[in-house]
């Protein structure tokens, strides 16, 4: 059977098709990760937010810290979130070799 030529022009609407049909299979999965990380930074602030709050609160207590603003609790909580979702990141690597 003969192959049919292409135009030019179907030519480039084939390569076009092809780049933007590859680009949404690597933007989709990468979107839906970052929804969820989004989503696990979220809850995960709120759970921890009380737990640093208290631990501060107790640190002032025994002197071996200033009272500290609200902003600084607020970093805390971000940092350590972000730390624990890396730490989630490299296990479910490890999980999936």
């Amino acid at each position: 059977m003969k192959k049919k030529k292409l135009s030019r022009w179907a030519k480039i609407r084939k390569n076009i098709s092809r780049r933007m049909t590859s680009g949404m299979l690597v933007l989709v999965p990468v979107g839906v990760t970052l929804l969820v990380m989004k989503w696990l930074f979220t809850w995960g602030a709120k759970q921890l937010k009380p737990v640093v709050e208290s631990i501060t609160k107790a640190l002032e207590k025994s002197a071996w810290i200033n009272a500290q603003p609200e902003w600084w609790v607020d970093f805390y909580v971000y940092i350590l979130m972000i730390l624990l979702l890396l730490v989630l990141l490299y296990l479910i690597g490890v999980l999936g070799q």
